[in-house]
């Protein structure tokens, strides 16, 4: 879907595959593939996106309403499989990159852009909370790790009027 008017309160639990995401967009190479599934020990289901492919990656992009200021929470639990990174952005009308969470095996980058990247620590094999609230007026967001502020006033590494999808891809853009 290219636009929506609902903001996105989503889980996963009521999807029995990825086909019935209506509202998600997928790009699933061959060997980067992309399900719906229960954690083992655990009732509740989730987005897996998977990467074994050492040519292209596995994306998931969900629309939000068009916005100059709003948050994004997800939980996001990394595993040591395949390529070994996920991306987050989010994005304008245009596709231009807002801003980037890079999760590594060890660590979690943000992509200033205008500045090296600091990592924070990350672990692997543990769930974690990531909230962002993003200010296209300010041109910056806040980042929250596991309910801590772990950044504030992070600028974009674009400037936008406003913003209206995220990304979630197994490895970096190809532009």
């Amino acid at each position: 879907s290219g636009t929506v008017e609902n903001h996105v309160n989503q889980n996963f639990d009521s999807a029995g595959t990825e086909s019935d995401l209506e509202l998600w967009n997928f790009h699933i190479p061959q060997w980067a593939p992309i399900s719906v599934l229960s954690l083992p020990g655990s009732t509740n289901r989730v987005l897996e996106l998977r990467d074994e492919e050492p040519y292209d990656y596995a994306l998931a992009e969900r629309a939000f309403p068009v916005s100059r200021k709003a948050t994004v929470e997800f939980q996001v639990l990394s595993r040591k499989i395949g390529m070994n990174i996920l991306e987050f952005e989010i994005h304008d009308q245009d596709g231009r990159r807002a801003l980037r969470l890079r999760f590594e095996p060890s660590a979690l980058t943000l992509d200033l852009m205008k500045v090296e990247p600091r990592p924070l620590a990350f672990r692997t094999n543990h769930w974690h909370r990531i909230k962002i609230e993003f200010d296209c007026e300010k041109q910056s967001y806040d980042l929250w790790v596991n309910d801590e502020l772990a950044k504030k006033g992070v600028e974009f590494a674009s400037n936008v009027e406003s913003l209206e999808r995220m990304v979630f891809r197994t490895g970096s853009w190809r532009g």
